[in-house]
């Protein structure tokens, strides 16, 4: 039950709506919105089980003078679920092995890096001098924070396995794989780019409307591009208060709130690099996520010295609940069930600007010590023309190299090999393609089923072939098919023709997505026969999921 209700205090929406409506929210307000907020999700519990856990949790805060409360509410929600969840094994924050699953679940409520930020600074003293600060990010930042902000569980045994043998990952979409806090960060340096991606079509799309109506009803393009600039000026003013460069806004920053349209203007600071990077010497040779994990310490240090100093305080909290409500875009959340709540998150764009390139990915998936794989099998989309499959390839190969190292040795799959270095991941492709909804008319004229997705897997299916005809560097790289997304949207005998098609031009390594999401039990097992019969799929070749195989009719009815 570890920190049952400060679980929420990033995601508490009702309190961020309140501080950007102007308003100061009381520790009385915040500690109801967190009830409110776990009551919403926990409907199965009686109230006194909520408000004993908020009274256990923040008990001692309650007693606090009015303006140190904040800071203190703050501290106790990070002390709260950081000290039973995580632990410090030879400089690096670790995940206790018995509450890895708790740790798991509260990933999509609160994004790791300001928890690991917590639990470094309470076990490593940040250095009176800003002069050490180098030294300081070099010895206890960037082992934790130099590819990914997510933590292994602390595991000898499995450890010693992955150090000598490494890991086989089999199935991972490279597309969407990019960290919550790593996408925050490049939306905060490049907010034009992350505006052009998300744009007022994007809520035409009544899947991704649901699912920001869900997070926020009503909420429109034009506020979630408004918090992102002041997410950007609230960090930019924290850190130059902690620098002693104080900005002035900062002593009344709710005035600021009111005046939307100045954080649509030129903030009057560099927006590409993080304001630390700027603000100190020698710190511009660290990554973007080394830096605020830095920016979150230095909080955690003035709100320990300055607990009275209420503005900071809020400050830094209404920046933690923007970073808070943005991870409920991008992060699938524990309440939502079922592959269509899933899907929104693929469709709502909000990565799109990020994972232009693909060496920032494949650096996060090897972790850290760049020892978590020794093979990634990984999947991409396949696109309708020959063209545009050389340029998402190119762009794959490009990032591999990169991470390989040799990335200035490679221009195109149309002209160069495919260089690997050491013992470094190697790469395997699958083309997963696509199922989509029908469109049973078009033109006002009526279809064969799934028309326009026929014709579309077939245009894929050319292009994919051609590709391994002509490049020896595709076929040496792709090895697998596969048809992903949502499977209540087509069957598999859609995409009988182009399995066909492809097993005759030499393909031999099949996998279908299948008895993942069901209306029915037994619809589920019956899209499973049919992966099987209708796609032909023999022995070697692979179901993705089959969850409907292991359920029991009786565990699906509770």
């Amino acid at each position: 039950m570890t920190g049952y209700n400060i679980r929420q205090f990033m995601a508490d929406g009702r309190t961020l709506r309140c501080y950007l409506s102007g308003g100061l929210p009381s520790f009385a307000n915040i500690r109801q919105n967190l009830y409110l907020s776990e009551r919403e999700i926990g409907f199965r519990r009686p109230d006194h089980f909520y408000k004993n856990w908020i009274k256990h949790d923040l008990g001692e805060t309650e007693r606090m003078a009015p303006h140190h409360q904040i800071s203190a509410y703050l501290k106790a929600c990070f002390d709260g679920l950081t000290k039973p969840l995580l632990t410090i094994q030879n400089n690096l924050v670790k995940v206790e092995p018995l509450r890895f699953e708790t740790w798991q679940a509260l990933l999509p409520r609160v994004p790791p890096l300001p928890l690991m930020s917590f639990r470094l600074y309470r076990h490593f003293n940040l250095p009176e001098s800003v002069g050490e600060y180098t030294e300081y990010c070099l010895k206890r930042l960037v082992p934790n924070f130099c590819r990914t902000a997510l933590p292994s569980p602390h595991t000898p045994h499995m450890d010693k396995f992955v150090n000598n043998n490494g890991l086989i990952d089999v199935h991972l979409h490279l597309n969407g794989t990019t960290e919550m806090d790593r996408a925050w960060l490049h939306i905060l340096s490049f907010p034009d780019d992350f505006q052009t991606s998300l744009t007022d079509e994007i809520l035409e799309n009544n899947i991704v409307k649901e699912q920001f109506d869900q997070i926020e009803e009503g909420i429109s393009i034009n506020r979630i591009h408004y918090r992102i600039r002041l997410a950007s000026w609230l960090r930019y003013s924290l850190i130059q208060r902690m620098l002693k460069a104080e900005t002035p806004d900062l002593l009344n920053f709710q005035h600021y709130i009111n005046e939307e349209f100045r954080l649509l203007e030129d903030p009057g600071y560099s927006l590409r690099t993080h304001p630390l990077a700027d603000g100190l010497p020698g710190l511009h040779e660290f990554n973007d996520s080394v830096l605020e994990s830095l920016f979150h310490i230095m909080m955690f240090r003035y709100m320990d010295r300055h607990p009275a100093n209420d503005t900071v305080a809020r400050a830094y909290h209404l920046y933690l609940l923007i970073l808070g409500f943005f991870n409920k875009l991008m992060v699938q959340q524990v309440e939502q069930f079922g592959f269509d709540q899933f899907q929104k998150i693929t469709l709502n764009k909000c990565r799109d600007s990020v994972e232009k390139e693909y060496a920032d990915r494949f650096f996060q998936i090897c972790g850290n010590e760049e020892n978590h794989l020794t093979l990634l099998e990984g999947r991409f989309a396949p696109k309708d023309t020959i063209e545009k499959n050389i340029g998402l390839l190119d762009r794959i190969f490009n990032g591999y190299q990169s991470y390989h190292g040799v990335r200035d040795a490679f221009t195109s799959i149309t002209q160069d090999a495919v260089v690997e270095i050491g013992q470094r991941m190697r790469l395997s492709l699958t083309a997963h393609f696509i199922k989509e909804r029908d469109m049973e008319w078009q033109n006002g004229e009526l279809l064969v089923r799934h028309h326009a997705l026929r014709q579309s897997l077939e245009q894929k299916a050319r292009a994919i072939i051609y590709l391994c005809s002509e490049l020896n560097r595709v076929k040496e790289i792709l090895h697998g098919i596969d048809a992903a997304s949502n499977e209540l949207q087509a069957s598999p005998e859609v995409f009988a023709p182009i399995y066909r098609r492809l097993r005759r031009n030499g393909f031999r390594h099949f996998t279908y997505h299948s008895g993942e999401d069901f209306a029915h039990l037994l619809s589920g097992v019956r899209t499973l026969f049919e992966a099987v019969e209708f796609l032909e799929l023999q022995s070697g070749d692979r179901i993705g999921h089959a969850t409907a195989l292991g359920i029991l009719n009786r565990q699906l009815n509770t």
